[in-house]
């Protein structure tokens, strides 16, 4: 039998230390963990979960500490936030779990990073653009509007990225912006800005090896 993955937990939080070494310990012939610290984990580990709780985008040096050392890192994510999960996968982050994760799911995430696999950032947008449709009816290219909206291009400058014309555009907002309850352009791009809408992070090639396309 193979010998159990061992697991650096890395947060500021106490409790959340506590949750994750429970979690990854419920079946310690796959897991153990063998260091939660605040900053940085033991050197003799195979994979890392950082919590992301706290960690802003000008604050990153242990989490690019931790991906340039040679144990893959899974980040803990409490709120789904397409934007940071975009970043941190474009830094070099092999997942991103959320908070209700369950201790099987953890796992099974935890034993595919460590053997290689990563999630791309472009699963992320498109996780997002599923969900915002669903929830509203949107069509793709509403949603396509919406996205350069909040990157904030103007009409005339959706149309020529876009391909259409100006009144094609017009039409579009119109609609969108009466699916989501928006009256303003600012209302929308708070909108697109919360449902993981905003500005993309330029993701790493999605053929590279080992990358997975889709949200697990």
């Amino acid at each position: 039998m193979s010998k159990p993955l061992r697991v650096a937990v890395i947060s500021r939080h106490e409790l959340t230390r506590a949750g994750l070494t429970h979690l990854i310990q419920f079946d310690p012939d796959r897991a153990v963990v063998v260091g939660a610290g605040k900053a940085d984990g033991p050197s003799d580990h195979d994979i890392v979960v950082y919590d992301l709780a706290g960690c802003e985008a000008t604050d990153d040096h242990n989490l690019r500490r931790l991906i340039a050392s040679k144990a893959p890192v899974v980040a803990l994510q409490a709120e789904f936030r397409a934007d940071v999960s975009e970043r941190v996968l474009a830094m070099g982050v092999a997942d991103v779990v959320s908070m209700d994760v369950t201790a099987k799911a953890l796992l099974v995430r935890l034993e595919h990073a460590a053997a290689g696999r990563r999630i791309a950032p472009a699963a992320v947008r498109r996780h997002s653009r599923d969900v915002a449709r669903l929830a509203t009816g949107l069509t793709e290219r509403e949603v396509a509007v919406l996205e350069l909206i909040a990157a904030g291009l103007s009409n005339d400058e959706i149309a020529a990225q876009l391909f259409v014309s100006i009144n094609t555009v017009k039409t579009y907002v119109r609609t969108a912006y009466r699916r989501i309850g928006a009256k303003s352009r600012s209302q929308a791009v708070i909108w697109a800005m919360r449902q993981g809408l905003g500005p993309q992070t330029e993701p790493p090639d999605a053929d590279a090896p080992g990358v997975t396309a889709v949200v697990a």
